[in-house]
């Protein structure tokens, strides 16, 4: 009975101390040691997981959070990018770690900016990759006004501006004034080229390359349900050739009118290329799972694609093709720059064909191939690894927005970064399997030297 009675009184001794650690003596509890273990998670402030998903993701982007710190810096007196800030400010909490206890953090502060910006974001469920657009669209507006007139090697800022409402439940942009920019910051490391070119099946006739900047890739999955499917099948589909049809070839018509007098159009059908013209540093990758059945009710695709953690884009890239004729000379070419390049636009570059067609096309392959086949050369440029996985969780309608992402802990010597699965404020430690098996709506990936 009094060793039973001693058992007793030890617990109850135990307990009381355990309430001791975490109770002052006045009765007000103690504040908890620090968690650095993990970085916090974000309040869910009305249906906001699409928002919530999207910054978890792009917050362990090591170029976006050194594009942030410059961006961001106060300079030339002007006032500091509100959205860069806050999205720096946030980053920074979100890559620390919990510290005084603080495991939620509101960004209500990111929507509030966005507003502020002409942005209507409804309180219905958000698309999390149009948030993402909103996000990078704004911070170009940030950045200020594009010249008149570019070089290639800047064409990566250019973005079509499409300020159409399609409907009252999709985040649109008041603002239809231009602002004014200044294009000697950085550009966002979400941007690339994508790189388009008409070539005449008969006789071999190329239109000028048309390139046109992008902030992400949208993936089409396969009409048909297969097994298998992984990532880079679906990059092969999305840059493989396509036919288009009663295309006027003026390479055709020099050839069959022999008479100079005659003015009839030829048309025939030209192949397609869609390549991809300049890699960002961080890649964004949109896996399109909505599609509309024959009677127009739309529903979601669940099909499983296998992705890599390591993504060489190689295959991928732009090459320019064999020029029709190379009597010309690099440094006519070079000397032509101005009489070739006939329009900038909002939706990219467009070379003037008014020069010969060997000329124009032996002129874009040596002018394109200094920053297309600087990634080609070593297949390490073009290849990136895995750093978020966001997956989108219930049906077309209604569902949940999760993400994947890389966390490396303060307080760890190795700098060896894992994996965490984030859910609105719950976050917890997940395994490189979890995120690889999980269907990706969202993959970030960020260029490595590997």
């Amino acid at each position: 009975m009094d060793g039973r009675c001693a058992t007793v009184f030890a617990a109850a001794a135990a307990i009381g101390a355990s309430f001791y650690v975490f109770l002052a003596p006045d009765g007000k509890k103690k504040k908890m040691a620090p968690r650095r273990d993990r970085p916090p998670g974000l309040l869910n402030i009305g249906n906001t997981c699409f928002m919530n998903s999207i910054l978890q993701g792009i917050a362990f982007l090591p170029s976006f959070v050194a594009w942030l710190q410059d961006f961001a810096a106060e300079g030339d007196g002007k006032s500091l990018s509100s959205l860069a800030m806050e999205l720096k400010t946030l980053v920074k909490a979100l890559n620390s770690g919990c510290v005084d206890g603080e495991d939620v953090i509101c960004p209500e502060s990111v929507l509030n900016v966005l507003i502020s910006h002409g942005w209507v974001i409804p309180i219905e469920q958000q698309d999390a990759h149009e948030f993402f657009h909103v996000l990078s669209s704004t911070l170009d507006d940030e950045m200020g006004e594009l010249p008149g007139v570019m070089n290639l090697s800047d064409i990566a800022t250019v973005e079509k501006n499409d300020d159409s409402i399609n409907d009252d439940k999709s985040m649109v942009h008041r603002n239809k004034v231009p602002l004014t920019r200044d294009c000697n910051k950085p550009h966002l490391p979400f941007h690339g080229l994508l790189a388009s070119q008409l070539v005449c099946k008969q006789c071999g006739t190329k239109c000028p390359v048309k390139f046109e900047s992008y902030d992400s890739l949208s993936l089409s999955l396969p009409t048909t349900f297969q097994m298998g499917r992984t990532l880079e099948d679906l990059l092969r589909m999305f840059v493989c050739s396509e036919t288009v049809d009663a295309v006027e070839c003026h390479g055709c018509r020099q050839r069959q009118n022999t008479d100079e007098s005659a003015v009839s159009s030829v048309r025939t059908t030209f192949i397609k290329r869609l390549t991809l013209g300049k890699l960002p540093q961080c890649l964004c990758i949109h896996i399109q799972r909505t599609y509309w059945h024959a009677n127009g009710v739309p529903y979601k695709n669940n099909s499983f694609i296998k992705f890599p953690e390591f993504l060489d884009m190689a295959p991928f890239l732009y090459e320019p093709l064999e020029p029709n004729n190379s009597s010309h000379k690099n440094d006519r070419a070079t000397e032509n720059t101005r009489k070739l390049v006939s329009s900038v636009t909002n939706g990219g570059v467009q070379l003037s064909a008014a020069a010969s067609g060997a000329e124009l096309n032996g002129y874009l392959d040596e002018l394109v191939a200094p920053f297309v086949k600087a990634d080609t050369k070593s297949s390490g440029r073009a290849v990136f690894q895995l750093m978020a996985v966001i997956v989108h969780m219930g049906t077309v309608d209604d569902g949940h927005y999760v993400t994947y992402r890389r966390f490396e802990s303060p307080q760890e010597n190795e700098h060896a970064s894992k994996w965490l699965y984030t859910s609105d404020e719950h976050v917890e430690v997940a395994s490189r399997d979890q995120a690889l098996s999980s269907c990706a709506y969202m993959l970030f990936y960020e260029r490595t030297t590997r």
